[in-house]
């Protein structure tokens, strides 16, 4: 009894121990690989991206320290002027460029979602529906009397690619990139727009302020004409040549027909920025004021804020991200490409056998795939990612240099014109003295009406070249608001 029992009890610690085998050689054979797959999941190869290091210098060269730190979100509203404003906004809602821009960043956006998705296994499902002929010429068996049978499956079919060296995570990262590049994009669109339709709306001012003031010289030359030939019918002599005079109305025409062909152009221009027709412009918009000025100081900063405020510096920026990325999708095609694969169907030749045990059939496998001859070309493709990263980061120092280059000239040319501005505005209060002392010499008797007019339209022309200067000055506003970043911008970006 106590050897069965031993014998018995000997049985139960081999079966033990036969379990526990199997345990470990399960756990060796098919979970230690997938741990081994996991950890080596977590590395990329390729560089990693790191935002270059920039030297920006420590003040802009033209400023001439009046100019405040302050906001540059709605800028234009600075100008004081509620039909800019209305413009601005339909040209914000109904602009096509900017609509365009908007529909590019949905569609990186979906182009981003398609290269996370391929990170994740893909399961299709199959059906099939199939009679087959049989050649008798070919087959010719006792055993297969029957030329034509059907087959019938359906079932779903499994793949995953398992991206153990980061290939598909460097596309996803590139894909992500390159949605922030189209935001910043649109961005570069949204300022472009505010500050095309801000340009064109002081043109329209000041156009129609200048043809307002060529009607008041044609009227006056009209008169200095009337005076002449009222003369010539009295037999009085007149030291000013009629000829002469009638040359001056024929400019005077000319410059007033060229400031209407302009102020039409221009109102065509700002239509289509404003998503409307041409026709309907009139309707919406009629009679301009003044030139509009800015109340308030020019908003400054520190040149190093370009870099967070320009979007076309950050889509550069971005750019040289995505190329980066790209760079090591291109370096993960050197190393093998491991997937798992598998099916789940059942086939039969008769519908009625569908959904039975012995119907069901599956595979279950894994498969690597790995590039050995293929006479340069990956090597060649990443010497083009690795130009293409290099021309990504020339592009972006060279954009930084153009901003500076943009925020530099915009502050000299609006200190010159402002400083232009300041002496006309002398000019023109000096020439109302001169106007309103020959209206009184006129009115007296002391001078003539040829004086008097000569005296108006020499106001007028100083008139027109201060229009021209307060034109000029506010594009150069508009321009460093543009050269400064047009707007304050917050990262809303979608997630990696």
């Amino acid at each position: 009894m106590k050897n069965k029992t031993s014998m018995s009890g000997n049985k139960n610690v081999l079966y033990v121990n036969k379990n526990r085998i199997l345990k470990m050689m399960r756990k060796f054979i098919f979970k230690r690989p997938f741990w081994l797959i996991f950890s080596l999941y977590g590395c990329m190869v390729g560089p990693n991206y790191k935002e270059p290091e920039v030297v920006m210098p420590d003040h802009y060269i033209e400023n001439n320290q009046s100019l405040v730190v302050s906001s540059l979100k709605d800028w234009w509203k600075t100008f004081n002027d509620p039909v800019l404003d209305s413009m601005i906004e339909r040209s914000i809602t109904n602009n096509y460029d900017l609509k365009i821009a908007i529909e590019k960043i949905e569609q990186t956006r979906a182009y981003y979602r398609i290269k996370r998705a391929n990170l994740f296994p893909e399961i299709d499902m199959t059906a099939t529906a199939i009679r087959y002929g049989l050649s008798q010429n070919i087959i010719q068996n006792s055993l297969l009397p029957l030329n034509a049978y059907n087959l019938f499956a359906a079932g779903f079919d499994a793949s995953w690619e398992i991206d153990i060296f980061g290939k598909l995570r460097r596309e996803k990262e590139a894909a992500y990139y390159e949605m922030q590049a189209m935001q910043e994009n649109m961005r570069d669109v949204y300022i472009k727009l505010i500050s095309d339709v801000a340009r064109y709306y002081v043109d329209l001012c000041a156009i129609q302020n200048i043809i307002e003031m060529t009607n008041k010289k044609i009227e006056l030359q009209n008169l200095v004409l009337s005076l002449i030939k009222d003369r010539k019918e009295k037999g009085l002599n007149s030291k000013i040549s009629e000829d002469e005079e009638l040359s001056r109305l024929k400019v005077e025409e000319e410059n007033l027909l060229y400031y209407n062909t302009l102020f039409k152009q221009t109102a065509y221009l700002l239509s289509t920025l404003l998503g409307i027709q041409p026709e309907s412009f009139s309707e919406n918009y009629g009679e301009f004021k003044k030139v509009p000025i800015a109340t308030e100081r020019v908003p400054m900063n520190l040149p190093s804020t370009l870099l967070r405020q320009r979007p076309d510096i950050r889509s550069a920026e971005r750019q040289l991200a995505q190329a980066t990325a790209i760079v090591g999708a291109a370096i993960g095609e050197f190393f093998p490409v491991f997937s798992l694969t598998g099916n789940s169907s059942f086939e039969v030749n008769k519908i009625r056998d569908f959904f039975m045990s012995r119907s069901f059939s599956w595979s279950l496998g894994s498969v690597m795939q790995w590039p050995i001859i293929n006479f340069g070309r990956i090597r060649a493709n990443v010497d083009v990612k690795k130009s293409q990263q290099k021309q990504a980061l020339l592009k972006y120092e060279n954009t930084i240099l153009s901003a500076l280059k943009d925020v530099e000239s915009a502050l000299i040319a609006y200190y010159n014109e402002d400083e232009k501005l300041k002496d006309i505005s002398v000019e023109v209060l000096s020439f109302k003295d001169i106007s309103v002392l020959e209206k009184s010499k006129y009115q007296t008797g002391i001078n003539s009406l040829f004086n008097y007019i000569e005296a108006e339209k020499g106001l007028i022309d100083k008139e027109i070249k201060k229009v021209e200067s307060e034109r000029y000055l506010a594009h150069d506003l508009i321009a460093l608001y543009k050269a400064l970043g047009g707007d304050d911008w917050s990262d809303n970006t979608e997630k990696k």
